[in-house]
């Protein structure tokens, strides 16, 4: 039988009126050995990172703690940020950079929660899971899902709220988050079906 294939839904979009950088994507991390997550810049400027940084659940300290960033992002870019549990970080790129070290290194399971702030700040902010931090950017009533049996969650709004979020079976670190929430992969080669479809993208 011929399989019925959703088409993949639009990338993040860049909202009307936002001004500031967006958590776009959070990646699973299960086993606890590879957390990252996504920034995206909705702007039509570059952005300074020198001034931001995250806070985050410290793996070795068991408590929320804050890694500096730094660089710049691109107008409309996405830039991924991963987990260094090393003593040296690795080299970062305009697409990567790694945050902590072998004695402070963030880490989430399926629940967690991720701010980003500038000079103090909070500017964005998303709980998942059964997470129960709270912060003053406001977040609006329960967490997103808990990230268990997905690859990542993914943002299409802006709300501060659950209803920004979903979960997705495909991550895309540093691409367009335009996976289908049901996507499959009927070949079984590691590359949704809806992305070979005229149009399609991963």
């Amino acid at each position: 039988p011929t399989s019925v294939i959703t088409p993949a839904p639009s990338a993040t979009p860049a909202p009307g009126g936002i001004d500031h950088l967006l958590i776009s994507e959070v990646a699973a991390d299960p086993s606890a050995q590879g957390s990252w997550f996504e920034i995206y810049n909705p702007t039509a400027q570059s952005i300074s990172l020198n001034d931001v940084s995250v806070r985050v659940r410290s793996k070795q300290l068991n408590a929320p703690s804050t890694y500096a960033l730094s660089g710049v992002i691109d107008a409309q870019a996405y830039l991924v940020v991963a987990a260094n549990s090393e003593a040296l970080a690795p080299k970062k790129s305009a697409q990567l950079q790694y945050i902590g070290n072998h004695q402070d290194s963030p880490l989430w399971g399926v629940d967690g929660a991720l701010e980003l702030l500038r000079n103090g700040q909070s500017i964005d902010f998303v709980r998942f899971g059964n997470d129960q931090t709270y912060t003053a950017k406001g977040w609006q009533g329960v967490s997103a899902a808990a990230l268990s049996g997905a690859a990542a969650m993914v943002r299409s709004q802006d709300s501060d709220s659950a209803a920004d979020w979903r979960l997705v079976p495909f991550a895309t670190p540093a691409g367009r988050n335009d996976v289908a929430s049901d996507a499959r992969d009927d070949d079984k080669d590691g590359i949704p079906s809806s992305a070979k479809l005229p149009g399609g993208s991963y």
